[in-house]
């Protein structure tokens, strides 16, 4: 005999949560529809189509405006649901392994999944997260807000074993953190805007990242870029990205390679460099004038020789040895101007060293020296 609705409905994902929210909780159409995919594998499309170019979708104008209503209470998905669906015994046993996907909801409340080892992916794509997320020391095969926008993201020591896309739209307002996270695929932050003006906007410091880091194809950040202690052992491709008054944080980070344009360099004075390696200049300015315009962009009172002998390193292994000299140099030079200050006699000694020697990365020029002190000599 065919089974009845109500039948049907005992056990299923919807009644598990019926049992555990209370009574006067309820649900609404968006999060009943959430109930009814997750375990079908299915996206739970909560708005009016599953175009994610359909003006319905766009979750900029979630929260409503003047002339704008916003999304109704119909599209809302309350974060204690998600949390539930991700943290609950039964629950997580009956949501399939494509995980948690929601297209065009409007998130409400704190989303908590602090400590929370989740089997399955979470993916919420032109959504609109309303609080801040807190996803610190988390376990998940991926994550994937794209087209979503959020307040503040706090995912400081995760663990993602796959992918991270926060890009094709994706906006958030406030830090988006993944401080010491070991992500297992790419971080993807194309066509991603980060808007934190006054602090940090994205901060991968000592992260791990087994794939590539995206910041390209309309990249936007205003606010502080951090890769401090980064590990990528892919690219970091920053093509055609913009960094509006921004610093781009490099220190302490490792690439295998880099590409670059001079055209979007970052404003002199952002740019920071210490410690930052890179294997080989495969795409970009590679002569050391240029190269060395791109040094100067650090800020003066922060001068460290590790930038200049990096660069020194890649320009000779690529064949460049006058070049390598010249950044050696002038890494000299530097360095000499600001212990010599207020100091007319080492400044002298210090001129004579460049000129004949080269400060010593160039000691061909003493022998024109010692050939014209002789000349001079035997007159």
């Amino acid at each position: 005999m065919p089974q009845t609705q109500s039948q049907e409905k005992v056990g299923s994902l919807e009644a598990l949560a019926e049992a555990h929210f209370p009574h006067e909780r309820g649900f609404t159409a968006a999060e009943r529809k959430l109930l009814a995919s997750a375990p079908k594998g299915r996206v739970a499309v909560c708005g009016p189509s599953s175009d994610a170019k359909d003006p319905d979708n766009d979750p900029s104008k979630a929260a409503g405006s003047d002339g704008n209503p916003g999304w109704g209470q119909e599209r809302e998905v309350g974060a204690d649901l998600i949390r539930w669906l991700c943290v609950d015994r039964k629950a997580k046993e009956q949501v399939d392994p494509s995980g948690v996907n929601v297209q065009g909801a409007k998130i409400t409340g704190e989303l908590h999944l602090d400590f929370v080892i989740v089997p399955f992916p979470i993916q919420f794509r032109q959504c609109a997260l309303t609080e801040d997320t807190f996803l610190q020391h988390v376990e998940v095969p991926r994550i994937n807000l794209q087209g979503t926008w959020t307040k503040s993201i706090y995912a400081d020591g995760a663990i993602v074993k796959g992918s991270v896309f926060l890009r094709n739209g994706f906006h958030a307002d406030g830090e988006v953190r993944w401080l010491g996270t070991q992500i297992g695929g790419n971080l993807e932050c194309g066509g991603g805007t980060f808007n934190n003006p006054k602090g940090l906007a994205l901060g991968v410091e000592r992260a791990g990242v087994k794939g590539n880091v995206f910041l390209r194809d309309g990249f936007n950040a205003q606010g502080t870029v951090m890769l401090l202690g980064a590990h990528i052992e892919g690219s970091l491709d920053c093509r055609l990205a913009t960094f509006k008054e921004a610093t781009l944080d490099l220190r302490n980070t490792s690439t295998s390679l880099m590409e670059d344009d001079a055209k979007h360099w970052p404003q002199p004075g952002r740019l920071l460099l210490d410690g930052y390696v890179y294997g080989r200049i495969d795409d970009g300015p590679r002569d050391a004038k240029t190269r060395l315009d791109w040094l100067a962009l650090q800020p003066d009172q922060e001068f460290t020789t590790q930038p200049y002998i990096q660069l020194a390193k890649v320009l000779r292994e690529a064949g460049d040895n006058d070049g390598a000299v010249e950044v050696l140099e002038e890494m000299e030079r530097r360095r000499r101007r600001q212990a010599d200050q207020s100091r007319p006699d080492r400044q002298a000694l210090s001129w004579l060293f460049r000129e004949f020697a080269g400060y010593g990365y160039d000691p061909g020029r003493s022998v024109w020296a010692i050939l014209a002190l002789s000349g001079l000599g035997w007159i």
